[in-house]
């Protein structure tokens, strides 16, 4: 089943890690950078390492909003730095 567009809070465990991570994920398009595929973006919390090619299961944990295009990315940035804000509180 795949969730509708948006963004959301999600928690985030890597096949090669026990730890389970906050995070925030985006289903969409990328309307601020034109995007025309559906894509799947997710920021982990506090956590720079390198796992691209890692198998990772993200667990949905609340719709916070739809996505959104905004008319700059300096916009966008202030919104997504008030999500993770609220995010890192739940």
């Amino acid at each position: 089943m795949r969730p509708a567009s948006g963004v959301y809070a999600v928690k985030v465990k890597i096949a090669a890690d026990e730890n389970i991570y906050n995070a925030v994920a985006n289903i969409g398009t990328k309307p601020t950078f034109e995007g025309k595929t559906q894509e799947l973006e997710v920021h982990i919390f506090d956590f720079d390492n390198d796992i691209y090619g890692a198998n990772v299961e993200i667990e949905f944990i609340q719709y916070i909003r739809a996505e959104e295009k905004f008319d700059n990315v300096e916009l966008l940035s202030h919104k997504y730095q008030e999500i993770v804000l609220k995010r890192r509180k739940y």
